[in-house]
């Protein structure tokens, strides 16, 4: 599921209702936040670009939860692991 459509879900779901603390996702699921968040930082120059001998090296703070997982629309996503 792409990172708007999982926004999507959780407005569907939840509304105005508390949305969850965590909430698991597949590994496509967990890529594609993970580049809405990059994409976002970026967007919002949210990223410091430092000058280096080999060119520009940007970083760009991103929020991880209790269980590690990534935090995407104030909601930490929790990586689930197929066997």
């Amino acid at each position: 599921m792409k990172s708007h459509e999982l926004y999507k879900h959780f407005q569907d779901t939840f509304g105005q209702k508390v949305w969850p603390e965590t909430y698991d996702v597949d590994a496509e699921t967990y890529g594609y936040c993970c580049q809405a968040v990059f994409d976002w930082s970026i967007k919002n120059r949210e990223t410091l670009l430092f000058k280096r001998g080999m060119g520009d090296l940007s970083i760009t703070q991103i929020s991880l939860g209790p269980n590690n997982g990534l935090f995407f629309k104030n909601v930490e996503l929790i990586l689930k692991v197929e066997p």
